[in-house]
């Protein structure tokens, strides 16, 4: 795992280093993680944030200093506090039914566990999907992740939301009732972190990819893949920088920054995203471009998926597909 970071400064070192020094600071960064909890990450991110903050803010004697330009690490703990700190202040009620997919309830945030432990029933009633539960019919196909070292872990619920409203839902209940949440869409997270013991929210029942020839654009909805992708632009030749693996969803892959076949002419996915809808930790459903939150649209573009919010559609500006692509590999003995 790259530590909240942009992989647009992967692009630029790709150029001048090779894709070697890619692969060596991937290296370096997994090695880190001794530890896979929420707590430990944390607390190393703020750590790293603070020592950060100081290196950049410091002067020398006689400097006039400098106005504060925070670093996108420092800018993603900031917002992300702020954000679930709205949350709990405002609670279920403070859902703006203007802007946002309402919640299905609005209730007063509790400050302690309800009586009886989380409201399991509540959930599954204001829900349009299904919520599976580990006696459910499809729990067990539900909970597959690709990474087998964290297939023991048994999630307590999973929502198979049905759109940004059941999304908004989903997020209130979890913080109303404590419970620990994640979000899904292709599972191919190898730092676990599509699984928990707690609540699933599966982006599975939103797969539909739009094609606007004319504008020359693609958008996903919820976790569409990249073979959904391919498939929704082959019958008029469009296509994105999409990655290599056809069940990769595009949420995860494009919020890591986006790397694929196509980046050395067309660059990362984050260079062709346009616009991108989310919903908040708040509740509120967003619209995100370089227009619409500007500064939220900055940091979304590399620093990967879940700090901010759930992101429920994605419109990329596409390419003009070639009639013929050449694939190769290469191969070498390892030892004479």
């Amino acid at each position: 795992m790259i530590h909240l970071a942009s992989f647009r400064c992967f692009q630029n070192n790709t150029r001048k280093r090779g894709f070697g020094w890619i692969a060596r600071k991937i290296h370096n960064e997994i090695k880190c993680l001794k530890v896979p909890t929420y707590e430990v990450a944390l607390r190393k991110r703020d750590e790293m944030s603070t020592l950060h903050g100081a290196s950049e803010a410091g002067t020398t004697a006689g400097e006039t200093p400098r106005p504060s330009n925070p670093s996108r690490r420092q800018f993603l703990v900031g917002a992300g506090r702020a954000a679930l700190g709205a949350a709990f202040t405002t609670g279920l009620a403070g859902i703006d039914a203007a802007s946002s997919p309402k919640a299905a309830w609005s209730q007063p945030m509790r400050s302690a566990l309800p009586p009886g432990g989380p409201n399991w029933d509540q959930l599954e009633r204001h829900l349009r999907g299904r919520l599976l539960r580990p006696d459910s019919r499809g729990y067990d196909k539900a909970i597959m992740i690709r990474n087998s070292r964290y297939a023991a872990v048994r999630p307590a619920g999973v929502a198979m939301v049905a759109g940004p409203q059941d999304i908004a839902t989903a997020i209130a209940w979890a913080l109303e009732n404590q419970v620990e949440m994640v979000t899904r869409s292709g599972g191919h997270s190898f730092a676990g972190y599509s699984t928990t013991p707690g609540l699933v929210i599966d982006l599975n029942g939103m797969t539909r990819v739009t094609v606007n020839w004319g504008a020359r654009t693609l958008t996903t909805a919820g976790a569409a893949t990249n073979e959904d992708v391919a498939a929704a632009g082959q019958p008029v030749g469009l296509g994105l920088p999409g990655g290599q693996c056809p069940t990769v969803g595009i949420p995860g892959f494009t919020l890591g920054g986006g790397l694929g076949f196509y980046m050395r002419e067309h660059g990362l996915a984050i260079d062709v995203l346009k616009e991108t809808k989310m919903v908040t930790a708040a509740g509120k459903l967003l619209t995100i471009s370089e227009k619409e939150h500007p500064d939220l649209f900055w940091a979304l573009r590399g620093g990967g998926g879940g700090n901010f919010g759930i992101n429920t559609s994605f419109t990329f500006r596409g390419f003009r597909v070639p009639r013929q692509v050449t694939i190769f590999a290469l191969t070498w003995q390892t030892s004479p």
